[in-house]
């Protein structure tokens, strides 16, 4: 079948967004450890999205529950760091 090639598409649509303490399919993931979770806008290049929520996440997420085809569903989630 030979190597596949991926082309990037724009982008304009709604995603699930969510702020955890724990990343959903991992050790420690619960009900409870969903901070925030909501529909928003994403469109191609850089955004800059904010959550208000009670405590310091651990982990935020695109996307998190992998309901969307996507070949490398390991880079849906970024670690906060406290600034």
């Amino acid at each position: 079948f030979g190597q596949m090639l991926q082309t990037e598409a724009p982008l304009d649509e709604n995603f699930e967004i969510g702020a955890f303490t724990a990343e959903p399919g991992k050790a420690g993931y619960q009900r409870s450890s969903v901070l925030r979770l909501e529909h928003r806008p994403l469109k191609s290049g850089r955004q800059e999205i904010h959550l208000v929520v009670d405590q310091l996440p651990k982990v935020v997420g695109v996307d998190p529950y992998n309901i969307r085809i996507d070949r490398d569903s390991d880079d849906n989630f970024a670690q906060v760091e406290r600034q």
